[in-house]
């Protein structure tokens, strides 16, 4: 004698296939990767000020040619970068959620992962040949 709740789960654990396990994987694992290759501009600030502001524990080539006369002033311009890329970025979601709700799903995520990947691999390859 089975109880009901027994053939729910049976029913249900036999639903999915290993392409749909896969596909969850899959998925789970390139959003992972994708969230974790962003780095956030605001976790850098302090850094970049460091060097773009004169200071005599920075003896680098920005100490003798820095791009910003004292530490607010780069705070500043470094705030309002942050500032454009958060609107950017929240308008970005929003129209992306227009175009989700009115397309198929599978192909806006597909679209945002590929074009993701290929941004990275572009800031990649690029930081390799500038720096």
């Amino acid at each position: 004698y089975y109880s009901e709740e027994a053939v729910y789960q049976q029913s249900l654990v036999s639903q999915f296939t290993h392409h749909h396990v896969a596909v969850f994987l899959l998925t789970f694992f390139s959003y992972s990767l994708l969230h974790a290759s962003r780095k956030t501009f605001s976790n850098v600030k302090v850094s970049i000020s460091s060097q773009w502001t004169p200071s005599c524990f920075n003896d680098s080539l920005w100490n003798s040619s820095h791009l910003f006369p004292n530490a607010e002033e780069a705070t500043l311009f470094l705030g309002t970068l942050d500032t454009i890329f958060l609107f950017s970025y929240a308008v970005g979601l929003f129209v992306s959620g227009i175009i989700g709700d009115r397309l198929n799903m599978r192909w806006v995520l597909a679209f945002g992962m590929c074009s993701s990947a290929l941004v990275v691999s572009w800031k990649i390859k690029v930081g390799k040949v500038c720096c």
